[in-house]
């Protein structure tokens, strides 16, 4: 083969092999299908405001090595929330709730996956949740907290076990403002 032969076929094959090995798109995340509808129509939920730092406000799924660098955020390259999670969120509440009838102010204050070892991850959500009543008054305010081991120590767990946390936040809100009176 021809010196010039053999550079035309090297430069066809590179051409093909770069062709072949395009970037990974990453995969898209929310918290899964709501396990049933309540609320059919979102004309009779009250207003909803939603607030969290700026860094919550990403699509990005954030975790932290706390037992090699705590103050260290990182983020799955190959992975990401679909819309951020206070939106989706915010979603997952209104389609499951069977108690929005008063106005909420929800403030996320944490969101992220926490690994205690290489083989061991939890996730960790913290919200602030004020209820305010039809003339805009507040009522009540609470915080709340959950923590959950995740199945696996990677993004597939920090998912699923972001969709439990999720689930039984709306079933502790839901449980907390079904002790209020009806408008």
């Amino acid at each position: 083969m021809t010196p010039i032969r053999f550079s035309l076929a090297l430069i066809a094959a590179l051409t093909l092999t770069a062709c072949e090995i395009a970037p990974k798109q990453p995969d898209v995340h929310d918290f899964g299908l709501p396990v049933t509808t309540i609320n059919g129509s979102s004309a009779n939920t009250p207003n909803i405001d939603i607030d969290a730092p700026k860094w919550i406000w990403d699509t990005r799924i954030r975790y932290r090595l706390l037992y090699k660098s705590p103050t260290k955020v990182n983020f799955y390259m190959l992975d990401r929330w679909i819309a951020t999670p206070p939106e989706l969120f915010k979603q997952q509440l209104i389609t499951q709730s069977k108690f929005l009838r008063y106005p909420l102010s929800i403030k996320f204050l944490d969101f992220e996956q926490q690994f205690d070892t290489a083989k061991q991850a939890k996730v960790f959500m913290r919200l602030s949740v004020t209820a305010f009543s039809i003339d805009n008054k507040p009522l009540a305010t609470r915080e709340f907290q959950w923590h959950r081991l995740t199945p696996t120590p990677d993004a597939k767990g920090a998912v699923e076990g972001f969709a439990y946390l999720v689930r039984d936040a709306v079933n502790d809100i839901d449980q907390w403002l079904a002790d209020f009176p009806i408008p």
